[in-house]
């Protein structure tokens, strides 16, 4: 299925591109309804309260019975531009959504007036500011700007002719090589050592919290929770009651799992997707000298590191679930795990710049 892709002025003088899967170009939001998001993500600023079977503290002005957020109004800039992710496309911006926002669907195209909303907010127009800065600083370089565009092309076009020839899981042994291959002939130069720790050290280091478990026919809250050699992955209901609970062996290594037709095409949408998102604004900004050279670190870590996450969701969701093969519903669930890792890059670019 093709992406969807949108073009609009916001305010009458503000170019937007908007680009989403076709199957999470609709965003309802509808108040009362949700707020998974309050829970999966609470804001740094806001204080924090503890619910007992979720072994984490959520924000402390979302109101369990009523799901609704007591701050709404004066809510922080995450939350203010939750599900979208923001980054500069002169003459404009880019703009994309979350993956794990089980609002996203189909058939409600509301973007237009959700942006419009969102930007006569004065903490949106800063945010966006503080990109432009940052776009604008690398920018006057050009051969930054040049490597980072170039680079992302040619990593897109290998990508994607790597996910066509071996749909399987793990992805990022795959994706790793084929990116470095493709930036290091691109730059001329010799491919860097690449190593990444094993599936369990990540899972107790990056990946152990709170997602939601989106699929295109329920939502829910889950829990990773990996403490030395165990994993525990739960889900919940609307009330935080428990509804599974799993423990495993904490993997070492990636699942070996086929998908099937479904799967493999969502999986194309999704690599479409990512290499189509805000991220060359990124690339620029995150650029370091090697030997020389400007290299586009952004591209070389974030974009790898999205496929690692990919792979250690779609391993726990198999163990989890006792998996023969990968279908659409849980490769679902796989990118809203991977998805809500990956929306902190573009909630936080300056940590990003700083790396």
């Amino acid at each position: 299925m093709p992406l969807f892709e949108d073009t609009f002025l916001v305010h009458g003088r503000l170019p937007i591109r908007f680009i989403a899967p076709a199957w999470a170009k609709g965003f309802k939001c509808l108040e009362g309804n949700c707020g998974l998001c309050c829970v999966t993500d609470p804001p740094p600023n806001m204080r924090k309260m503890r619910i007992d079977t979720l072994e984490n503290s959520i924000c402390g002005v979302y109101v369990t019975k009523s799901r609704r957020c007591k701050k709404y109004q004066d809510r922080p800039i995450g939350c203010l531009k939750y599900p979208f992710m923001i980054g500069i496309e002169p003459p404009g911006l880019s703009l994309s959504v979350c993956l794990s926002c089980p609002s996203t669907n189909s058939q409600d195209y509301t973007v237009r007036e959700s942006v419009e909303q969102m930007f006569l907010n004065k903490s949106v127009t800063e945010y966006v500011m503080s990109l432009a800065h940052c776009y604008n600083s690398a920018a006057s370089r050009p051969e930054i700007w040049r490597n980072a565009v170039d680079s992302w092309k040619a990593i897109g076009d290998a990508v994607r002719e790597c996910v066509v020839n071996d749909a399987s899981f793990p992805l990022r042994p795959r994706i790793q090589d084929v990116s470095i291959k493709t930036v290091a002939h691109l730059l001329g130069i010799s491919e860097p050592p690449m190593t990444h720790p094993p599936l369990r050290e990540a899972l107790r280091t990056k990946f152990s919290g709170i997602y939601i478990a989106t699929r295109f026919h329920s939502n829910r809250l889950c829990s990773v929770r990996t403490i030395g050699r165990k994993t525990r992955i739960t889900l919940f209901d609307s009330d935080f009651g428990v509804v599974k609970d799993t423990g495993m062996e904490a993997p070492t290594s990636p699942i070996f799992k086929k998908m099937n037709a479904e799967a493999r095409n969502l999986l194309r949408d999704y690599v479409d997707f990512l290499v189509k998102r805000p991220f060359t604004s990124l690339a620029a900004y995150t650029s370091a000298f090697v030997n020389g050279l400007i290299v586009p670190f952004n591209i070389l870590s974030e974009f790898i590191g999205n496929f690692e996450v990919l792979d250690a969701g779609a391993t726990l969701i198999a163990m989890r679930d006792d998996l023969i093969e990968i279908d659409a519903e849980s490769f679902r669930e796989i990118i809203s795990f991977s998805d809500g890792v990956l929306n902190s890059t573009f909630n936080n670019p300056q940590v990003a710049i700083e790396h």
